[in-house]
């Protein structure tokens, strides 16, 4: 699988201002949502959440993998952020995280 069929420009953002965890999933929902009609953002923040409750997917290093199933129709997707600040993601080294690849 190539990156370039599953992830988009319209799902790449920058500097993204987010204050927390959950507020980042929140963010991640609604750019999925904004560019996949079959995604509902609300739908998919909670199995964002529901996997996070499994363990964090902050893999350290400033980097987090926040991913979870979905019916899609058998299509993968992906976005990927950077945020503004580093937040804390409850990460396997302990360190913040600024850059969020989410499937």
């Amino acid at each position: 699988m190539l990156l370039e069929t599953i992830l988009t420009e319209d799902r790449t953002r920058v500097n993204v201002q987010s204050a927390s965890k959950k507020r980042t999933l929140e963010i991640l929902a609604q750019i999925f949502a904004e560019d996949i009609d079959i995604i509902d953002a609300d739908e998919l923040f909670q199995h964002f959440i529901n996997r996070e409750r499994l363990g964090s997917t902050g893999i350290g290093h400033g980097i987090a993998i926040p991913h979870c199933r979905f019916n899609t129709g058998g299509q993968t997707f992906a976005a990927c952020i950077t945020l503004e600040d580093p937040i804390d993601f409850d990460s396997v080294d302990s360190e913040p995280v600024n850059v969020i690849f989410a499937m």
